[in-house]
């Protein structure tokens, strides 16, 4: 796989579709991202990057979805009453011209019943599709637990 040892570095492969002719490449890049590797037994994990909207007009992120899981969806945690909770968020903007950061203990997408082990190293493709119709697919590269 092509992102295999980029670790840190940005390995998405991002492309466009679009069904209002908005293409979104144009506008929104992603950086930054990885996904938690999962010992064998394990089908749930998370994934983790960094949403720019160089645009003049807010995104707002609607769905999300990969080959290798049965759904994904966008979550965020919560204290309440003293207790962390985590629960799944609804659409999300990520506004014109600024950041959408989704990271560890915060808002982040959350990856059910995965296919197969992620081992370190290995790549997972991803794409987000947007309330307008636009897709950016991306590939993340697998971080073991050990490494965060």
């Amino acid at each position: 796989m092509w992102c295999r040892g980029l670790a840190a570095r940005l390995v998405f492969l991002v492309t466009a579709l679009s069904l209002s002719g908005f293409a979104a490449a144009e506008t929104l890049r992603a950086t930054g991202g990885w996904v938690r590797g999962l010992p064998p037994v394990q089908t749930t994990t998370a994934a983790f990057l960094d949403l720019y909207n160089d645009g003049s007009r807010d995104r707002v992120l609607v769905a999300a979805g990969s080959e290798i899981a049965g759904s994904v969806e966008v979550h965020a945690h919560s204290h309440d009453g003293g207790v962390m909770r985590m629960r799944r968020a609804g659409p999300v903007s990520v506004p014109a011209g600024g950041h959408l950061g989704f990271r560890p203990g915060g808002l982040h997408l959350m990856l059910f019943a995965v296919r197969g082990p992620l081992r370190d190293g290995d790549c997972v493709p991803l794409w987000l599709e947007f309330a307008d119709g636009s897709r950016l697919e991306v590939e993340l590269e697998v971080r073991s637990v050990l490494r965060e």
